[in-house]
């Protein structure tokens, strides 16, 4: 097997290139990159995997099955335009299957990384490799992942100027989009694993959603 080592993640540059000139500790950042399982991460990433294959080589690679029910009932020509899922069991049966609308995935963030990948192996494989992601910009990091991806800074006020172009284009193109805009993950309450009941209006992971009708 061929080996990629420039799609490893750096974990000292990326926390460099985010404190904003602070170094953390080498035991707080040894902690995170054990916490993180980087050596586990970068076995996986310098393969080489890139885009809808990078998602479902992951799904593979962490051993994951997959239960996917109702995707048979939508259209993947490609030609439709504008139709948004909204809470509901399932939702597939409520998208427009004659071939006239682009979708649009708005999906909760449960477990914060495989259902993200999950999600890009299905929608990019039924629509052959042509989705994008809104994301949190440290995901630009994973190089395998970056071409689907349009970055988001999620932990600070300030974006690319461009930002709002490139949504823009995004949604006018014939790329399907993935979005999860509650920006939180789950998190463990009194031992249960649950998302935090937060309105995701005016979020800024998805300043792209004055394009949909689609809602919390």
């Amino acid at each position: 097997m061929n080996r990629h080592p420039e799609f490893a993640i750096d974990l000292d540059k990326i926390i460099a290139s985010k404190s904003k000139g602070k170094k953390l500790p080498a035991f707080l950042v040894r902690w995170m990159k054990r916490i993180l399982h980087v050596d586990f991460l970068n076995e996986y990433l310098t393969r080489g995997h890139v885009g809808v294959d990078f998602c479902t080589n992951a799904v593979k690679y962490l051993d994951v099955t997959l239960d996917v029910q109702g995707f048979d009932k939508i259209d993947t020509t490609g030609s439709t335009k504008y139709t948004f899922v909204s809470n509901h069991p399932l939702g597939f049966d409520k998208i427009d299957t004659t071939g006239s609308t682009k979708y649009t995935f708005v999906s909760n963030h449960p477990l914060g990384g495989i259902d993200g990948v999950a999600l890009g192996s299905i929608v990019g494989e039924a629509f052959d490799g042509h989705i994008r992601y809104l994301v949190n910009d440290l995901l630009m990091n994973l190089k395998g992942l970056a071409p689907l991806c349009i970055p988001v800074n999620v932990m600070g006020n300030m974006q690319s100027r461009d930002l709002n172009t490139k949504i823009d284009e995004a949604f006018a193109s014939g790329d399907q989009m993935v979005m999860f805009p509650g920006k939180l993950c789950s998190r463990k309450i009194d031992g249960t694993s649950s998302a935090p009941a937060r309105s995701t209006a005016g979020s800024r992971t998805c300043p792209g959603a004055r394009h949909s009708s689609a809602r919390a």
